[in-house]
Protein backbone atom coordinates (compact mmCIF):
# COMPACT_ATOMS: atom_id res chain seq x y z
CA UNK A 1 0.00 0.00 0.00
CA UNK A 2 2.83 2.39 0.81
CA UNK A 3 4.53 1.61 -2.49
CA UNK A 4 1.34 2.36 -4.43
CA UNK A 5 0.81 5.63 -2.55
CA UNK A 6 4.40 6.84 -3.00
CA UNK A 7 4.44 5.68 -6.63
CA UNK A 8 1.25 7.61 -7.40
CA UNK A 9 2.64 10.70 -5.66
CA UNK A 10 5.88 10.57 -7.66
CA UNK A 11 4.38 9.32 -10.94
CA UNK A 12 0.75 10.50 -11.09
CA UNK A 13 -1.48 8.29 -13.25
CA UNK A 14 -1.84 9.65 -16.80
CA UNK A 15 -4.54 7.29 -17.99
CA UNK A 16 -2.18 4.97 -19.85
CA UNK A 17 -0.88 1.61 -18.73
CA UNK A 18 2.85 1.91 -18.07
CA UNK A 19 5.29 -0.07 -15.92
CA UNK A 20 4.44 1.85 -12.74
CA UNK A 21 0.72 1.19 -13.21
CA UNK A 22 1.24 -2.51 -13.90
CA UNK A 23 3.38 -2.90 -10.79
CA UNK A 24 0.78 -1.01 -8.72
CA UNK A 25 -1.92 -3.40 -9.97
CA UNK A 26 0.33 -6.33 -9.07
CA UNK A 27 0.78 -4.85 -5.57
CA UNK A 28 -3.00 -4.63 -5.10
CA UNK A 29 -3.37 -8.29 -6.05
CA UNK A 30 -0.55 -9.26 -3.69
CA UNK A 31 -2.22 -7.31 -0.90
CA UNK A 32 -5.49 -9.19 -1.49
CA UNK A 33 -3.72 -12.57 -1.47
CA UNK A 34 -1.78 -11.86 1.73
CA UNK A 35 -4.84 -10.32 3.39
CA UNK A 36 -6.79 -13.49 2.65
CA UNK A 37 -4.13 -15.63 4.33
CA UNK A 38 -3.29 -13.19 7.13
CA UNK A 39 -5.72 -10.60 8.45
CA UNK A 40 -8.89 -11.82 6.72
CA UNK A 41 -9.64 -14.82 8.94
CA UNK A 42 -8.67 -13.07 12.20
CA UNK A 43 -12.27 -12.35 13.34
CA UNK A 44 -13.22 -15.99 12.84
CA UNK A 45 -10.21 -17.30 14.75
CA UNK A 46 -10.59 -14.89 17.66
CA UNK A 47 -14.34 -15.33 18.03
CA UNK A 48 -14.20 -19.13 17.78
CA UNK A 49 -11.18 -19.72 20.03
CA UNK A 50 -11.52 -16.98 22.58
CA UNK A 51 -15.16 -17.02 23.55
CA UNK A 52 -16.98 -19.14 26.13
CA UNK A 53 -18.86 -22.15 24.79
CA UNK A 54 -22.29 -20.80 25.70
CA UNK A 55 -21.92 -17.69 23.49
CA UNK A 56 -19.51 -18.99 20.83
CA UNK A 57 -22.12 -19.34 18.05
CA UNK A 58 -23.51 -15.86 18.75
CA UNK A 59 -20.02 -14.31 18.69
CA UNK A 60 -19.19 -16.14 15.45
CA UNK A 61 -22.34 -14.68 13.87
CA UNK A 62 -21.48 -11.19 15.12
CA UNK A 63 -17.88 -11.49 13.88
CA UNK A 64 -19.08 -12.58 10.46
CA UNK A 65 -21.60 -9.75 10.31
CA UNK A 66 -19.06 -7.11 11.37
CA UNK A 67 -16.45 -8.35 8.90
CA UNK A 68 -18.90 -8.25 5.98
CA UNK A 69 -20.19 -4.85 7.12
CA UNK A 70 -16.70 -3.36 7.07
CA UNK A 71 -15.88 -5.08 3.76
CA UNK A 72 -18.96 -3.35 2.34
CA UNK A 73 -17.99 0.01 3.87
CA UNK A 74 -14.45 -0.20 2.49
CA UNK A 75 -15.74 -1.18 -0.96
CA UNK A 76 -18.08 1.83 -0.94
CA UNK A 77 -15.67 4.47 0.39
CA UNK A 78 -12.51 3.48 -1.53
CA UNK A 79 -13.65 4.97 -4.87
CA UNK A 80 -14.71 8.16 -3.06
CA UNK A 81 -11.36 8.35 -1.28
CA UNK A 82 -9.46 7.78 -4.53
CA UNK A 83 -11.40 10.60 -6.16
CA UNK A 84 -10.87 13.03 -3.26
CA UNK A 85 -7.46 12.25 -1.75
CA UNK A 86 -5.85 10.16 -4.51
CA UNK A 87 -2.58 8.56 -3.44
CA UNK A 88 -3.33 9.39 0.21
CA UNK A 89 -5.88 6.55 0.13
CA UNK A 90 -3.09 4.00 -0.18
CA UNK A 91 -0.96 5.73 2.44
CA UNK A 92 -3.94 5.61 4.82
CA UNK A 93 -4.52 1.90 4.12
CA UNK A 94 -0.80 1.17 4.61
CA UNK A 95 -0.85 3.04 7.93
CA UNK A 96 -3.89 1.05 9.04
CA UNK A 97 -2.02 -2.18 8.22
CA UNK A 98 0.72 -1.06 10.62
CA UNK A 99 -1.91 -0.26 13.26
CA UNK A 100 -3.38 -3.76 12.79
CA UNK A 101 0.07 -5.29 13.30
CA UNK A 102 0.63 -3.31 16.50
CA UNK A 103 -2.85 -4.28 17.72
CA UNK A 104 -2.14 -7.97 17.06
CA UNK A 105 1.12 -7.84 19.02
CA UNK A 106 -0.36 -5.89 21.94
CA UNK A 107 -3.87 -7.33 22.21
CA UNK A 108 -4.00 -10.87 20.77
CA UNK A 109 -2.53 -13.60 22.95
CA UNK A 110 -0.77 -16.65 21.50
CA UNK A 111 -3.13 -19.62 21.71
CA UNK A 112 -1.12 -22.33 19.94
CA UNK A 113 -1.58 -25.68 21.65
CA UNK A 114 -3.78 -24.31 24.45
CA UNK A 115 -6.97 -26.22 25.21
CA UNK A 116 -10.20 -24.36 24.52
CA UNK A 117 -11.13 -24.65 28.18
CA UNK A 118 -7.94 -22.80 29.20
CA UNK A 119 -7.91 -19.99 26.63
CA UNK A 120 -9.96 -17.74 28.90
CA UNK A 121 -6.97 -17.61 31.26
CA UNK A 122 -4.97 -15.81 28.56
CA UNK A 123 -7.45 -12.93 28.65
CA UNK A 124 -7.25 -12.39 32.39
CA UNK A 125 -5.13 -9.63 33.91
CA UNK A 126 -3.16 -7.06 31.96
CA UNK A 127 -3.71 -7.88 28.25
CA UNK A 128 -0.88 -5.73 26.87
CA UNK A 129 1.70 -7.06 29.31
CA UNK A 130 0.56 -10.64 28.68
CA UNK A 131 0.63 -10.28 24.89
CA UNK A 132 4.07 -8.68 24.98
CA UNK A 133 5.20 -11.57 27.16
CA UNK A 134 3.83 -13.97 24.49
CA UNK A 135 6.20 -12.49 21.90
CA UNK A 136 9.15 -14.13 23.73
CA UNK A 137 8.76 -17.89 23.14
CA UNK A 138 10.30 -19.05 26.44
CA UNK A 139 8.04 -16.66 28.42
CA UNK A 140 4.87 -17.48 26.48
CA UNK A 141 1.81 -17.97 28.64
CA UNK A 142 0.50 -20.51 26.13
CA UNK A 143 3.64 -22.60 26.63
CA UNK A 144 3.12 -22.55 30.39
CA UNK A 145 -0.53 -23.58 30.00
CA UNK A 146 0.49 -26.46 27.69
CA UNK A 147 3.12 -27.61 30.20
CA UNK A 148 0.58 -27.46 33.06
CA UNK A 149 -1.92 -29.47 31.01
CA UNK A 150 0.71 -32.10 30.19
CA UNK A 151 1.75 -32.29 33.84
CA UNK A 152 -1.88 -32.70 34.91
CA UNK A 153 -2.37 -35.47 32.35
CA UNK A 154 0.75 -37.26 33.57
CA UNK A 155 -0.40 -36.99 37.19
CA UNK A 156 -3.83 -38.32 36.28
CA UNK A 157 -2.23 -41.18 34.36
CA UNK A 158 0.02 -41.93 37.34
CA UNK A 159 -2.95 -41.97 39.73
CA UNK A 160 -4.77 -44.50 37.56
CA UNK A 161 -1.85 -46.87 38.07
CA UNK A 162 -2.96 -49.33 35.44
CA UNK A 163 -3.09 -46.93 32.55
CA UNK A 164 -0.38 -45.28 30.59
CA UNK A 165 0.19 -42.93 27.73
CA UNK A 166 0.70 -44.48 24.30
CA UNK A 167 3.12 -43.42 21.59
CA UNK A 168 0.82 -40.74 20.19
CA UNK A 169 -0.15 -39.22 23.54
CA UNK A 170 -3.36 -41.25 23.76
CA UNK A 171 -4.18 -42.58 27.17
CA UNK A 172 -4.25 -46.38 27.08
CA UNK A 173 -5.70 -48.60 29.78
CA UNK A 174 -3.97 -51.92 30.36
CA UNK A 175 -6.26 -54.91 30.56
Amino acid sequence: MFYIGVNQAVHPPRGELDGHSIFAILCVYLFVVFYSFGWGPTPFILSSECSPNQVRSLLMAVALMVQWLFNFVIAKITPLMLADIGYGTFLLFGSLCIVMGVWAVLCVPETKGVRLESIGLLFEGDMVRGCLQDTVPRQSRARRLREQAEQTEQEEAGEEGEGGVGKQGVRVKNV
